[in-house]
């Protein structure tokens, strides 16, 4: 007859259990924390604001705020808002990560199918570009840019942008197929 024997460890599995889903949970209240009192100070009105109580919820809840830095924020010497910005951040994203995704794309297919001379080599150069800090490269790119008459604009960043990606993305791409 074979005796049901209890497990002395069982329960401090439990109770460890317990503990780390405690630690979890005020981790996770600790790093939340500052987007709620953002969030919620953004709703509040300026003189609500000044009383000082950050984590009191507004006692009316208004967008004005949001509607006012959309349209009149002063970034720098202008009081044109934050929209500027905004459409300029989606028009370099958008390209930037398209080209990044089709450049490493072709450049992973490359170098996994195709067994050419140097093809290794090729990939760890890439691959210490990626590791090398971007400050290296700042000088250079802003002489050829400036050179080439396209510095100061939007299509040079996005170039930027392209260049900084392709290690990653050519590994990453390299690794998937």
């Amino acid at each position: 007859m074979a005796e049901a024997t209890a497990n002395p460890a069982e329960g401090s599995g439990t109770a460890m259990r317990v503990l780390l889903w405690v630690l979890l949970i005020l981790f996770a209240l600790y790093f939340i924390a500052p987007l709620y009192v953002m969030l919620v100070t953004s709703l509040k009105t300026m003189d609500e604001v000044r009383l000082g109580n950050i984590l009191a919820w507004p006692s009316v809840l208004t967008v004005q705020p949001w509607i006012d830095a959309w349209a009149n924020a002063c970034t720098g010497l202008e009081c044109n808002g934050i929209k500027v910005g905004f459409w300029n951040s989606v028009r370099i994203l958008v390209p930037s990560v398209i080209l990044s995704i089709a450049a490493g794309a072709v450049t992973g297919y490359t170098l996994s199918f195709w067994r050419v001379r140097g093809a290794n080599i090729l990939f760890g150069i890439l691959l210490a570009g990626a590791f090398l800090p971007y400050q290296i490269f700042l000088y250079p790119l802003v002489r050829l840019f400036s050179a080439s008459g396209i510095y100061s604009s939007l299509a040079c960043v996005v170039i930027v942008h392209v260049i900084f990606g392709l290690p990653l993305m050519t590994l990453l791409f390299r690794n998937y197929y």
